[in-house]
């Protein structure tokens, strides 16, 4: 998905993009109000883009890896719940490497072992 994105947007394909848009509006404002939340209300704008880029990213990445777990069900979730938990922690400053050490070993889990 981040390919096809990357691809369109290098081309300017504008129609593309405002449909991309226009069909996720629930799931734009979901993650643009936890960024909102989560960063105070600072630099809400570059945070959802690197929230979104980074969900696009493991999508992409796991379809090569041909796991069946899709990572929007587990990331925002497991993201929020560990924010939570290490608001105010000296783990704060390495929040992100656990998370997705969480993350991954969750879905290597669920791909081969559950489902």
């Amino acid at each position: 998905m981040f390919l096809e994105f990357l691809s369109h947007a290098i081309s300017l394909d504008s129609g593309w993009i405002i449909e991309l848009i226009l069909s996720n509006i629930p799931w734009i404002f979901v993650l643009a109000v936890y960024v909102f939340i989560q960063k105070d209300g600072k630099h809400v704008f570059w945070g959802f883009i690197f929230l979104v880029g980074l969900l696009y990213v493991f999508m992409d990445f796991f379809g090569l890896l041909g796991w069946i777990m899709v990572p929007l069900v587990i990331f925002v979730p497991l993201q929020m719940a560990m924010n939570i938990f290490f608001e105010g922690t000296s783990l704060h400053k390495i929040e992100l490497p656990i998370i997705l050490i969480v993350f991954f070993t969750l879905c290597f889990l669920f791909t081969f072992l559950i489902g």
